[in-house]
């Protein structure tokens, strides 16, 4: 199956005090690299999207914004369009516990959805999903609208919503704030 890896590393990081949480390290490499390791996994292309050059010095596809202040639904719009495949998978850049085989299931998962999108309680995970290139102008008409909560994409997309168990929820585990990245790097 032919599918494109798409980071999302273009926001602006204000909790991190302007640090990019893309380029924290994990394990001895930065969130980046080791999303893109599991990505690399599953997928024949990684982009990341990035509205500066902070990421160009790893080697992937950077992909900056095509509409500015659009949030994350601007940068999945950005990316898909240079994505060479229908499939992609979509991961933000501060998920760093991301695993291939959780991709591999949002893969298989899709079949004629315009996006899979895991639910862990009541908590969507857009962030961590699967999304289908064909879904480009109804994601182009969102963004138009000024529409742009991801958490409410089931309602405006044609979404298979994927209800996971909250075992293993760490690989949903966001670094928001120099605290939060204290925690993870404190635990190894």
């Amino acid at each position: 199956m032919k599918a494109t890896g798409i980071i999302l590393a273009g926001g602006k990081s204000s909790r991190m005090k302007e640090y990019p949480k893309g380029l924290l390290t994990f394990n001895g490499d930065t969130f980046v690299n080791h999303i893109a390791n599991e990505l690399e996994k599953v997928t024949s292309e990684i982009i990341v999207n990035a509205n500066s050059h902070k990421y160009d010095h790893l080697g992937y596809q950077v992909v900056t914004d095509v509409m500015e202040e659009k949030g994350p639904l601007g940068g999945i719009y950005s990316a898909l369009q240079q994505s060479s495949n229908p499939l992609n998978i979509v991961v933000a850049c501060d998920m760093p516990m991301v695993s291939a085989s959780f991709m591999q299931m949002l893969l298989e998962n899709i079949q004629h959805f315009d996006a899979a999108i895991p639910k862990t309680g009541e908590l969507l995970q857009p962030l961590y999903a699967c999304y289908n290139k064909s879904s480009l102008s109804k994601l182009q008409d969102l963004i138009n609208e000024d529409f742009l909560k991801l958490q409410q994409l089931p309602a405006k997309l044609n979404c298979n919503v994927i209800t996971c168990s909250l075992k293993g929820a760490d690989q949903y585990l966001n670094i928001n704030t120099p605290e939060d990245y204290k925690k993870l790097t404190s635990e190894l």
